[in-house]
């Protein structure tokens, strides 16, 4: 038992297997709070935080982006920008360098332009596939 706390302190991924359901646990003010993935709507990078958004709340972490990423679900979370990591099926519009989520605006570098677009495409795929 004891391992198991430790490597949930290390990662902030973990997978619960008896709801059938992916969390992200959250160290705020020294208590640790359970994220449903679905839930978040984007992430945002400044330095060694980041900022988890979902509808009902902003929670600040200590951890840098490349460590999250590299946990996070492919197929549903991707990196835009080297401040932002999206949720892709919580992308509502994307125009020009800029993705609209809810009623926030989240920048797309060139260079990740062209990748968010085919993976947008695919994801469209795969969501209509499985709707039918």
């Amino acid at each position: 038992m004891r391992d198991t706390r430790r490597n949930l302190s290390r990662s902030p991924l973990n997978n619960n297997r008896l709801a059938d359901a992916i969390f992200l646990y959250v160290k705020v003010k020294g208590s640790v709070s359970r994220i449903k993935l679905k839930d978040i709507l984007y992430i945002q990078g400044l330095s060694d935080y980041i900022i988890v958004y979902t509808a009902q709340q902003r929670l600040v972490m200590h951890c840098t982006m490349k460590a999250l990423l590299s946990g996070l679900p492919e197929q549903d979370f991707m990196r835009v920008h080297k401040s932002y990591i999206v949720r892709l099926d919580k992308i509502e519009v994307i125009e020009a360098n800029k993705a609209y989520i809810k009623d926030t605006v989240v920048p797309i570098s060139r260079s990740h332009k062209n990748d968010i677009l085919r993976k947008f495409k695919v994801w469209n795929k795969e969501a209509l596939a499985k709707k039918r």
